[in-house]
């Protein structure tokens, strides 16, 4: 699995990125829509669905920090922790209610 992700071009890779990017951005405005004005999802549903739809750009970010030089790494190891962070803290949030 790691070789063949270590086989995708770079190219490919930041119009993957590009793409989930694009459906966190939509479907944040949906989400949005939908929990503020039409008031049919609740604060708590919201969180844990804004966690789901950043699911597949986490997935591109860890291919592209396995495809990255070591220069490289360390860039997408301080994206990773931040990633790491949200999902623990709407974890821990989601765990005490």
């Amino acid at each position: 699995m790691i070789k063949a992700i270590k086989h995708i071009s770079k190219k490919t890779m930041d119009r993957w990125q590009n793409i989930t990017l694009i459906f966190f951005i939509v479907g944040l405005f949906i989400l949005s829509y939908i929990a503020g004005n039409l008031k049919l999802v609740n604060f708590h549903t919201a969180i844990v669905l804004t966690a789901l739809i950043f699911l597949p750009n986490l997935l591109v970010c860890i291919m592209m920090y396995i495809q990255a030089d070591a220069e490289q790494r360390s860039q997408y190891r301080i994206q990773l922790y931040l990633i790491a962070v949200f999902y623990t803290f709407v974890l821990f949030w989601r765990l005490s209610h």
